[in-house]
Order: C-alpha cells, then sequence, then structure tokens
C-alpha cells in the first residue's frame, strides 16, 4: 500500500547519511511564551519569570534578550506565534524558535540583531517538525540580520562543528512544512536546512523567499515534493564566501524537487547547484547569472536576466515582519498542495470518476503538463470529474477532508501515491 502523503497544510552532513540532530540541552533558557499575541501582561509576566524583558508596540509585542543569554521559544501542536520582534541587539545573544508538532503557526515574526552567541547550541533560529499529515507554516518572517558566528564557532551537535543558521528540518519532520515570504540573509551556517529529515521525511514548500549572502548553502532540499516558486537567490561580494544555491539530496527522479519561477544571481561560477546521495531536482523556467546549473540537474525554460530584488510582500526588517506587513492579494489563499487523477498508465480508455473536498480553497491546474477538461467542476472547497488516459489536477490549500474514486487511475497527493480507499481512515 502506498505511503500516506504529507498534506499542507535532513539531510545529512556528510557522505554516511548520518544525520545531524541539534542539541537541545534542557540547561537552555526555554520560555513558553504561545499564544500570547494580544496578552502584553501575560507576556511582561512571563518574561519577568525568565529574567528576558518584553515589551509592546502597537502593533507587536517585543522580547529582548539580555547579553548572555539564549532564548528558546517552545511553540505545539495546533499554536501560532505571531506578531513578535525578537531583540537580539544586545552582544552575546541568540534566540530560537522551536516548533513541534502539528497544525502550529509562526506568522509575523522579526529577528532583530546579530546572532552572536558563541559556543551555545542549538545553532539555530527555527527548528521545525511536523507530524504526518498535517501541517507547519512559517509566514512573514525576517531572518534577515544573520550571525557573526562562523564555521566551528556555535558548538558541537551530531558529531560536527557548526555556525548559526536560520532554519533546521529537523530529522522528525514527517508532514508539510510551508516557507511563504521569508527573509534569509547573512547566516554564516547555511540559510534553509530543509533537508534534515532524509529521503522519507516530509516536504518542504517554499514561496517567494528571498536569500542573499549566506555561507555554506542557501537552500537545502531532499524529501519527495518538496517545492520552491518565485523566490529570489542572490551570492555576491557582500556575502559569506563560497555559499552554494542548491544543494539537491537524495532524490533520483528529478521530479521529486521542482524550484520554479525562480531567479539566481552568482559571482561564483561552480558553486550554485550542487548534489549529494544521488539527488537531483529540477529547475523550471528560471533565471540564471553569473553561473549555470550543473549537469545532474533537469532545467526547463531557462532565461539569463535574474532580478535580485526582494519579492513583493517579503519584510525587509524585522519591524516590518512583527507588524504584520502588507501584501498585495493578502486575501487570496496560496494553494500549495496538488493532488493528481492520472490514468495515462494504465493505457486505456476506461473511465475512473472521482470527487473530493478540501478544508481550504481548490482550483483545477495544468501542473505536470494536466488539462483542465469539461467535466472538471469547482465547487467552493469541493472538486470532481472524470479521467481516462489523461491527467486531471488541481491544487489546493488546508487539508484532504473527503476523497471517492470509482475506477483504477493513480491518485497522488503532494508527489505521493497514495490508496484513495484507506487515505483518510485515520
Amino acid at each position: 500500500m502506498a505511503r500516506e502523503p504529507d498534506v499542507l497544510d535532513d539531510e545529512t552532513a556528510d557522505a554516511d547519511d548520518t544525520r545531524e540532530r541539534p542539541n537541545r540541552d534542557g540547561s537552555i533558557h526555554r520560555r513558553a511564551y504561545l499564544g500570547m499575541v494580544g496578552a502584553a501582561a501575560a507576556g511582561a509576566a512571563t518574561a519577568a519569570a525568565s529574567g528576558t524583558a518584553a515589551a509592546a508596540s502597537d502593533d507587536y509585542d517585543v522580547i529582548e534578550v539580555p547579553s548572555g543569554q539564549h532564548e528558546v521559544i517552545s511553540v505545539g501542536s495546533g499554536e501560532t506565534f505571531e506578531n513578535v520582534l525578537i531583540d537580539c541587539t544586545a552582544s552575546n545573544t541568540a534566540a530560537t524558535i522551536h516548533a513541534r508538532g502539528s497544525d502550529w503557526t509562526i506568522r509575523d515574526v522579526g529577528f532583530r540583531g546579530d546572532h552572536d552567541l558563541r559556543n551555545d547550541p542549538p545553532c539555530f533560529a527555527i527548528t521545525a517538525a511536523v507530524d504526518a499529515g498535517s501541517t507547519g507554516r512559517i509566514e512573514n518572517v525576517y531572518l534577515g540580520d544573520g550571525s557573526s558566528v562562523g564555521e566551528d564557532d556555535c558548538g558541537v551537535h551530531g558529531g560536527k562543528n557548526w555556525g548559526r543558521s536560520a532554519l533546521w528540518a529537523s530529522s522528525e519532520h514527517a508532514g508539510t512544512l510551508e516557507l511563504d515570504r521569508v527573509h534569509f540573509a547573512g547566516w554564516p551556517s547555511n540559510a534553509a536546512y530543509a533537508s534534515g529529515a532524509g529521503p522519507s521525511g516530509g516536504p518542504v514548500k517554499l514561496e517567494s523567499c528571498y536569500f542573499r549572502g549566506n555561507g555554506v548553502n542557501h537552500l537545502r532540499l531532499g524529501t519527495k515534493g518538496s517545492r520552491a516558486r518565485d523566490c529570489v537567490f542572490v551570492h555576491d561580494a557582500t556575502g559569506y564566501p563560497g555559499g552554494r544555491g542548491i544543494w539537491a539530496w537524495y532524490r533520483s527522479n528529478p521530479s521529486d524537487i521542482v524550484l520554479e519561477d525562480c531567479h539566481f544571481t552568482w559571482e561564483t561560477p561552480g558553486s550554485m547547484t550542487t548534489t549529494a546521495q544521488g539527488g537531483t531536482a529540477t529547475l523550471r523556467d528560471c533565471e540564471f547569472a553569473g553561473d549555470r546549473p550543473t549537469s545532474e540537474f533537469t532545467v526547463e525554460g531557462a532565461g539569463s536576466n535574474p532580478t535580485t530584488e526582494v519579492p513583493e510582500g517579503v519584510p525587509t526588517s524585522a519591524e516590518e515582519a512583527a507588524a504584520g506587513g502588507s501584501v498585495e492579494g493578502d486575501d487570496e489563499p496560496l494553494l500549495l498542495n496538488t493532488i493528481f487523477f492520472d490514468g495515462r498508465e494504465k493505457g486505456s480508455d476506461e473511465i475512473t470518476s472521482y470527487e473530493f473536498t478540501v478544508s481550504g480553497a481548490v482550483a483545477a491546474s495544468t501542473d505536470d503538463g494536466a488539462t483542465v477538461d469539461d467535466a472538471a467542476e469547482v465547487d467552493g472547497n469541493r472538486a470532481s470529474g472524470e479521467v481516462a488516459n489523461w491527467l486531471d489536477a488541481y491544487r489546493f490549500s488546508g487539508r484532504l477532508e473527503s476523497l471517492s474514486v470509482d475506477g483504477e487511475a493513480e491518485v497522488r497527493v503532494n508527489g505521493v501515491a497514495v490508496d484513495p480507499d484507506t487515505l483518510l481512515e485515520d
């Protein structure tokens, strides 16, 4: 039976496939700073108990991290951490948001100041893992002030000395992690380390994110169904030397990992793309300058006029992120999930009929060459249709609520073949 897909809801440091796991030393000060938006008094009380100052503006709360302290904030299942500015402008400070469980959200959060605390892991500003069948979402977050703590200076975990990184998708990640409008800049030891779950973890999906001047690597992907769309990658003399652009791990099928409508500007030839553990990816309708993808990548529709501008809606300061910013068309949901009904493999004209509902929005799609035919019908959060020896595709937000299929067509959710009779049993 097919594996249950991860609905929207690490890869290795070395070639021996040993997964890195951040140190979660309980001696590091931790704060249960959860769901506190709009509760300034409660936030101030929590801060007083922890020794960390909390302030508030009209638009957001402020966590001021004292010199010499590492602030660790926990976000769990069903919780939302939003409208918070984390101030690390004092010397020798760092902060980590530790998100685990199902259906959690980190939204409108800005990290201000240099994460310059040395020899004190965890070495990530955000660590993330999502339970199977659920979604974790990181949106409108500013991680653009980076860190001056380079390789070997943060601490040892997973048998390796590290510098500080912005994001880690951990070995526990099994659901779907969404990143929307996140600003990554100036991190010495990876910006979005999103392949930590290894070859069988959950997908990571990025939309309209900005990467500039990060060391080691800007974006690492390694799980089936991972995607990046409308993202901008810039590496020039202002950043850490030698940073790669895309590092594709594990997946030997180039359609398993797809980057679409992305822009790459690279000053160091030969470092924009790389692979490990037999990995590859597809770069579709992307723009390149200063370097070209290596031969391990499948390139479809390449251009040579990339933008280096921050995508619209991506915050350019910690204050803008914490205040919520403004996004044109923000009321339109992002449809990051896909579902396919594929009758092509059966090689006959036998009809398969289908119907499904989702908790969010749904629209017919032409992904992977699908056609939108007359039988396909979308009504609110419900879609239905028929396929024979062709492909129907849809994009949706939220999660699948119901699925009914009558026929032999293959059904795939976020790139994973599923058994429609048992998919939603749990």
